[in-house]
This record gives structure tokens, C-alpha cells and sequence, in this order.
């Protein structure tokens, strides 16, 4: 009887969701409030992607990547890949073309970093020596060839899932940073600019999955990633560290919550 139950919850949850979005678009300030989330997911979620761009500037300028990982960037390109391959399985522009251009922002990101590695010629973190940039590059190949075969046999459920299950392994990071947070009694290592983008990005395609995509692919991942940008918010105006006067994209780490994207990297962008 349990099983029969949850199958007949799975299979009514498209006319749950047609139902609920038809109660909340029948007012006219309703209609504009959701309309504009849908405006502004798109440039809140580029926003984040384009986050690390500062950073990267910096890595050039210097020639040393420090102790920054690639780790962050090509776990943003792997994302980014699955949801464009989503979007496109579902003939959705409003998603793949904004991951689509995430996606490339990665790549450079990428290739940015392993150049300045490979010039500095570090012996401790050349590509060389250290296995884990060939490991992460071989997982980006390896998920778009992945993506490749969903386009040829369109499951596009497949890719959704795989999608949601990346951004929820993502969590690990804003979950540590809450820890650390909580342990130190600083919210130094949370960036509120940052921050604040990301949870904006997440609440607006919360409100766009639920009420226009009817899609619990875009919905779940966004709606956790805002709870714990709500917490993250909270821990920093509870400590309430002195505010960061940097620009908004300056911070020299990139958070893994989106989103972002992903964020944004787990953060799906609306065109």
C-alpha cells in the first residue's frame, strides 16, 4: 500500500503543480511578481558564475595560483554541462542558453588556471605532478560524452537527476562553512555580496520552477540552495564581522553552493 501511495503522489504532482501555479498567477500583482523572478533569475545566476572572474585576474596578474584548487571550476563546468544538457533535451532555451554561457565561463576558468600553473612551472603543483588536474579535466570529458549519448538515446530525466545529485553533493561545502562558521564564532569566511547574489538567484528560480517550469529538477536543488543561503545570511548578521568593502565579485574563494551555479552551480538561469 505504501508503494501504491507514492506512485500516486508522483504521478498527481504535475496537476498539483498546474494547480497551484493557476491559484497563484489569478491576481494581477501575482502575475508581475513571477514575471519579474523570471526577468531576474537569469542576470543573478550569471552574476554568480561570473564571480570568480576577479579572482582569476588576480592568479594572471600574479602568475601563482597560491593555494586555490581547480577543484571549484571544474566541478562548475561539470554542472553547467548537465544542466545546458537538460535544458536542450527539454527544448528549453530559458535554461541551456544561460548555462551554456556559464559552461564556457568555466572553461575559461579552467584553461586560465592550469596555463598559470603550467608557466610557473612549480614542481609541488605542476600538472605533471599532480594527478588530480587530470582526473578533474577527465571528468569534464567525460560528462559531456555522457551528455552526448543523452541526446542520442533523449533521457532527459536521466541528466535532471544526475544534475540534482551533483548539486546536492555540492552542499558539502556550504555545509563546512556553516561548521567553521558556527566553531570560530566568525563569519569572515562568508562573502555577503556573494552571498546575497546567490540567494537571490535561488529564490528566483524557486519561484520560476514552481510556478512556471512546473520542474522538481529546478525546483529542489534551488530551494535547498536557498535554506542555506538564508542560513548563511543569518550566521553572518549574527556575528556581524565588519563588512566587506571589496566589490561584490572580489572574493578570493569561490563558494560551491550556487550553483554556480552554479550554482549557479547548482543555480539554473533563465534567458
Amino acid at each position: 500500500h505504501f508503494i501504491k501511495n507514492q506512485t500516486m503522489i508522483i504521478e498527481q504532482l504535475p496537476t498539483f503543480l498546474a494547480s497551484s501555479s493557476a491559484v497563484t498567477l489569478s491576481s494581477a500583482p501575482a502575475c508581475a511578481f513571477v514575471g519579474l523572478c523570471g526577468r531576474l533569475a537569469a542576470p543573478a545566476s550569471l552574476l554568480v558564475s561570473a564571480a570568480p572572474l576577479p579572482t582569476m585576474s588576480k592568479i594572471k596578474s600574479d602568475n601563482d595560483v597560491g593555494d586555490l584548487p581547480l577543484l571549484p571550476y571544474s566541478c562548475m563546468a561539470c554542472n553547467c554541462i548537465l544542466w545546458t544538457s537538460y535544458g536542450a533535451l527539454r527544448h528549453a532555451p530559458s535554461i541551456w542558453m544561460p548555462n551554456g554561457m556559464s559552461f564556457l565561463l568555466a572553461l575559461y576558468y579552467m584553461h586560465s588556471f592550469i596555463l598559470v600553473v603550467d608557466n610557473a612551472n612549480k614542481s609541488s603543483t605542476s600538472i605533471d605532478g599532480d594527478r588530480s588536474f587530470g582526473l578533474q579535466i577527465g571528468a569534464v570529458g567525460g560528462i559531456i560524452g555522457a551528455a552526448g549519448l543523452a541526446f542520442h538515446y533523449d533521457c532527459s530525466e536521466a541528466v535532471g537527476s544526475a544534475a540534482v545529485l551533483l548539486c546536492m553533493a555540492l552542499f558539502a561545502s556550504p555545509l563546512s562553512t556553516l561548521k567553521t562558521v558556527v566553531e570560530s564564532k566568525s563569519a569572515e569566511s562568508i562573502p555577503l555580496p556573494f552571498t546575497i547574489a546567490s540567494l537571490l538567484a535561488c529564490f528566483f528560480w524557486s519561484v520560476t520552477g514552481f510556478v512556471e517550469l512546473h520542474d522538481m529538477n529546478v525546483i529542489l536543488p534551488n530551494f535547498i540552495g536557498f535554506l542555506f543561503g538564508l542560513a548563511q545570511l543569518g550566521l553572518k548578521l549574527y556575528f556581524h564581522d565588519e563588512v566587506e568593502t571589496d566589490d561584490l565579485l572580489s572574493s578570493s574563494k569561490m563558494d560551491l553552493d550556487v550553483p554556480h551555479l552554479t550554482n549557479d552551480l547548482c543555480v539554473t538561469t533563465k534567458g
